[in-house]
């Protein structure tokens, strides 16, 4: 059993999870994120984007969204359960948010309980199993390999956007591409800022460069001058550290962590989520250094101040998303 898997255990099951899945996602961030200025990922260099499609991106914020869902469907063995539940999760959220009392007024069967129950238990097993493939990767098929190079070929715009522009925004602004570009072209100044920031291609797409322009003719030099110097101080950067880099990433996620159990009512206090971290690392490191902790990060009152540091933009933002208690 992975020690991460001990650490869930008596914790509601989809919190810990995502948890989990979120300490997990602390590799990807330090490793891929400073690759993204240059447009590198899964060992390729994506090639400049075709700018009217890629304008476009940001009028249609699911499209990048459900090609990244299809990948996860068609390349992970977990992803398609996990799927379901979330469906399942949102349509509760819409019936709870017609009518608070639904399930009162309304109580499910037995046998949709049992059902509910045996979902949940599958995507909680699938998961732990996928987790123990992906700790002791097996060499990759090569039909596979070839299927999913096929895949990021034939959606490179929707992908690039989505780990490029999307999940940045996300992490760095808690807000999404498509909301920074509605009041981005309303003339939102500092909404141009970070999109430039993000996406340097921008500062040649119609309506922001329209915005832009419109600074210039009305003498609102400062307020130019920062425009045209967002795009050279781009949000995503390499650490001069890849320590500084992983401790980052990893207080960031542990916000989350903490911000999104609290909404759900049933909070990790400081101490559970670096035991988490803790669990992670051994499990990766597997016996070979004798870890017990997460060697990025420190214990006590240091990391919880770690965590404050980071976690009100999260606060705000879970607390403006309907996520039921």
């Amino acid at each position: 059993m992975l020690y991460v898997e001990i650490w869930a255990k008596n914790k509601p099951k989809m919190l810990a999870i995502t948890a989990i899945q979120l300490v997990t996602f602390s590799d990807f961030l330090y490793e891929v994120l400073p690759q993204a200025k240059d447009r590198r990922l899964f060992g390729r260099q994506f090639p400049l984007p075709e700018l009217t499609l890629w304008y476009r991106l940001y009028k249609t914020p699911l499209k990048p969204i459900i090609v990244f869902v299809e990948m996860l469907t068609t390349f992970c063995k977990e992803a398609e359960s996990l799927l379901l539940l979330i469906l399942i999760f949102r349509k509760i959220q819409k019936l709870l948010k017609r009518n608070p009392n639904h399930f009162r007024e309304n109580p499910p069967s037995p046998e949709e309980v049992q059902e509910g129950n045996r979902i949940l238990n599958e995507i909680y097993d699938n998961f732990f199993s996928g987790l123990k493939d992906d700790l002791d990767p097996k060499p990759v098929d090569p039909e596979e390999k070839a299927r999913f190079n096929i895949f990021l070929e034939e959606h490179e715009q929707e992908l690039g956007f989505f780990f490029f522009i999307f999940v940045p925004c996300l992490l760095i602004y808690q807000t999404s591409p498509n909301a920074l570009y509605s009041k981005a072209v309303s003339g939102d100044i500092d909404a141009i800022e970070k999109l430039l920031k993000l996406d340097r291609l921008l500062q040649y797409e119609p309506a922001i460069g329209l915005q832009t322009e419109k600074l210039k003719l009305t003498n609102k030099t400062n307020q130019y001058e920062r425009i045209k110097n967002a795009a050279d101080n781009l949000a995503v950067t390499d650490h001069s550290n890849i320590e500084d880099a992983r401790k980052h990433w990893k207080y960031e996620l542990a916000a989350i962590i903490s911000a999104f159990s609290k909404r759900t009512g049933k909070r990790y206090s400081s101490e559970q989520i670096l035991k988490l971290f803790g669990a992670y690392a051994k499990d990766k490191d597997k016996g070979k250094q004798g870890l017990e902790d997460d060697l990025d990060l420190p214990a006590g009152n240091s990391f919880y101040k770690g965590i404050s540091r980071h976690i009100q933009p999260w606060h705000d933002l879970f607390q403006n998303t309907d996520i039921k208690k």
